[in-house]
Protein backbone atom coordinates (compact mmCIF):
# COMPACT_ATOMS: atom_id res chain seq x y z
CA UNK A 1 0.00 0.00 0.00
CA UNK A 2 1.89 2.77 -1.03
CA UNK A 3 4.30 4.02 1.65
CA UNK A 4 3.79 2.25 4.74
CA UNK A 5 6.54 4.45 6.72
CA UNK A 6 5.65 8.29 6.61
CA UNK A 7 7.77 11.38 6.74
CA UNK A 8 7.21 12.88 9.93
CA UNK A 9 6.10 16.96 8.95
CA UNK A 10 5.78 19.90 11.56
CA UNK A 11 3.13 22.36 9.83
CA UNK A 12 0.65 25.17 10.37
CA UNK A 13 -2.44 25.19 7.83
CA UNK A 14 -5.13 28.24 7.37
CA UNK A 15 -7.53 26.44 5.56
CA UNK A 16 -10.40 28.51 3.48
CA UNK A 17 -13.22 25.98 2.42
CA UNK A 18 -16.57 25.32 2.38
CA UNK A 19 -17.81 23.41 4.97
CA UNK A 20 -20.34 20.40 5.84
CA UNK A 21 -21.84 19.02 9.39
CA UNK A 22 -22.46 15.27 8.67
CA UNK A 23 -24.18 12.85 11.03
CA UNK A 24 -23.16 9.27 11.24
CA UNK A 25 -24.25 7.17 8.64
CA UNK A 26 -24.59 10.68 6.54
CA UNK A 27 -23.48 9.11 3.01
CA UNK A 28 -20.34 11.08 2.36
CA UNK A 29 -20.00 9.61 -1.30
CA UNK A 30 -22.84 12.87 -2.06
CA UNK A 31 -21.69 14.94 0.28
CA UNK A 32 -17.96 14.98 -1.13
CA UNK A 33 -18.41 15.66 -4.71
CA UNK A 34 -20.67 18.44 -3.39
CA UNK A 35 -18.35 20.11 -1.55
CA UNK A 36 -15.43 19.80 -4.01
CA UNK A 37 -17.52 21.11 -7.02
CA UNK A 38 -18.37 24.52 -4.63
CA UNK A 39 -15.05 25.32 -4.37
CA UNK A 40 -13.94 24.72 -7.37
CA UNK A 41 -16.91 26.97 -8.85
CA UNK A 42 -16.07 29.72 -6.12
CA UNK A 43 -12.46 29.19 -6.13
CA UNK A 44 -11.54 32.63 -7.60
CA UNK A 45 -12.75 34.15 -4.59
CA UNK A 46 -9.90 32.98 -2.88
CA UNK A 47 -7.15 35.33 -3.39
CA UNK A 48 -4.51 34.35 -0.88
CA UNK A 49 -5.13 29.98 -1.94
CA UNK A 50 -1.36 29.12 -2.03
CA UNK A 51 -1.88 26.89 -4.77
CA UNK A 52 -5.45 26.88 -6.07
CA UNK A 53 -5.00 23.26 -8.24
CA UNK A 54 -4.49 21.74 -4.25
CA UNK A 55 -7.79 21.17 -2.32
CA UNK A 56 -7.26 20.01 1.33
CA UNK A 57 -9.87 17.68 2.75
CA UNK A 58 -9.71 18.26 6.16
CA UNK A 59 -12.07 15.79 8.80
CA UNK A 60 -12.87 17.25 12.06
CA UNK A 61 -15.03 17.39 15.12
CA UNK A 62 -15.98 19.50 17.68
CA UNK A 63 -17.92 16.89 19.52
CA UNK A 64 -15.09 14.28 20.07
CA UNK A 65 -16.69 12.27 17.59
CA UNK A 66 -19.12 11.46 19.55
CA UNK A 67 -22.43 13.12 17.75
CA UNK A 68 -20.99 13.47 14.09
CA UNK A 69 -18.33 15.06 12.28
CA UNK A 70 -17.53 18.08 10.21
CA UNK A 71 -15.91 18.20 7.11
CA UNK A 72 -13.97 21.14 5.18
CA UNK A 73 -13.38 20.81 1.60
CA UNK A 74 -10.43 23.57 1.33
CA UNK A 75 -7.36 25.89 0.14
CA UNK A 76 -4.42 26.41 1.82
CA UNK A 77 -4.64 30.22 1.62
CA UNK A 78 -1.13 32.84 2.72
CA UNK A 79 -3.51 34.85 5.51
CA UNK A 80 -6.71 35.04 6.43
CA UNK A 81 -7.47 39.06 5.84
CA UNK A 82 -10.42 38.37 3.52
CA UNK A 83 -12.43 35.29 3.56
CA UNK A 84 -15.72 35.09 1.36
CA UNK A 85 -19.18 34.89 2.51
CA UNK A 86 -20.18 31.05 3.05
CA UNK A 87 -16.83 30.12 3.32
CA UNK A 88 -15.03 29.42 6.77
CA UNK A 89 -11.62 29.44 7.82
CA UNK A 90 -10.04 26.73 10.01
CA UNK A 91 -5.77 26.52 11.78
CA UNK A 92 -4.51 23.42 11.93
CA UNK A 93 -1.25 23.33 13.54
CA UNK A 94 0.45 20.11 14.33
CA UNK A 95 3.62 17.91 14.00
CA UNK A 96 2.15 14.89 11.29
CA UNK A 97 2.67 11.64 9.54
CA UNK A 98 2.11 11.92 5.72
CA UNK A 99 1.18 8.95 4.03
CA UNK A 100 1.39 8.84 0.21
CA UNK A 101 -1.31 7.07 -1.21
CA UNK A 102 -2.82 6.03 -4.52
CA UNK A 103 -6.48 5.96 -4.82
CA UNK A 104 -6.57 2.75 -6.35
CA UNK A 105 -4.96 1.42 -3.80
CA UNK A 106 -7.16 2.75 -0.82
CA UNK A 107 -10.69 2.71 -1.91
CA UNK A 108 -10.45 -1.25 -1.35
CA UNK A 109 -12.52 -0.84 2.09
CA UNK A 110 -14.60 1.64 1.14
CA UNK A 111 -14.45 5.15 1.03
CA UNK A 112 -10.81 6.99 0.63
CA UNK A 113 -9.71 7.24 4.01
CA UNK A 114 -10.21 3.26 4.53
CA UNK A 115 -7.37 1.55 4.05
CA UNK A 116 -4.69 4.36 4.91
CA UNK A 117 -6.86 5.92 8.11
CA UNK A 118 -6.94 2.54 9.55
CA UNK A 119 -3.49 1.33 8.72
CA UNK A 120 -2.14 4.69 10.30
CA UNK A 121 -4.23 4.57 13.37
CA UNK A 122 -3.91 0.98 14.16
CA UNK A 123 -0.72 -0.06 12.52
CA UNK A 124 1.46 2.16 12.43
CA UNK A 125 1.24 4.31 14.91
CA UNK A 126 1.19 2.14 18.09
CA UNK A 127 4.91 1.10 16.59
CA UNK A 128 5.90 4.50 17.39
CA UNK A 129 6.82 6.94 19.98
CA UNK A 130 3.52 9.10 18.94
CA UNK A 131 0.33 9.16 19.78
CA UNK A 132 -2.84 11.08 17.81
CA UNK A 133 -2.65 14.81 18.66
CA UNK A 134 -6.19 14.96 19.28
CA UNK A 135 -6.22 18.68 20.07
CA UNK A 136 -5.78 19.13 16.13
CA UNK A 137 -9.34 17.65 15.98
CA UNK A 138 -8.92 15.74 12.84
CA UNK A 139 -6.93 14.84 9.54
CA UNK A 140 -6.28 15.82 6.33
CA UNK A 141 -6.23 14.59 2.71
CA UNK A 142 -3.99 16.40 0.34
CA UNK A 143 -4.86 15.93 -3.15
CA UNK A 144 -4.13 17.60 -6.65
CA UNK A 145 -7.36 18.08 -8.81
CA UNK A 146 -6.80 15.79 -11.54
CA UNK A 147 -4.15 13.70 -9.87
CA UNK A 148 -4.56 9.59 -9.12
CA UNK A 149 -2.70 9.77 -5.72
CA UNK A 150 -2.82 12.20 -2.19
CA UNK A 151 -1.33 12.90 1.05
CA UNK A 152 -2.80 11.34 4.19
CA UNK A 153 -1.90 13.76 7.22
CA UNK A 154 -2.75 12.55 10.47
CA UNK A 155 -1.56 14.91 13.47
CA UNK A 156 0.59 13.41 15.82
CA UNK A 157 2.10 14.00 19.41
CA UNK A 158 4.84 12.65 21.19
CA UNK A 159 3.41 9.77 23.47
CA UNK A 160 3.06 10.49 27.16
Amino acid sequence: MGNDVPRIVSKEFILVGINHRCKWGDDLSNILPLSTNEVTRRITEIKTAVNPQIRIRYFYSETGMEEDLNYLESVEVTDDTFIPDGFMIRRVKSECAVFSVKNSENKAIGGEDGVIGAYARKTWLPTTKYQENYNAFGDLQIRGMNDDAYEFWLPIEPRV
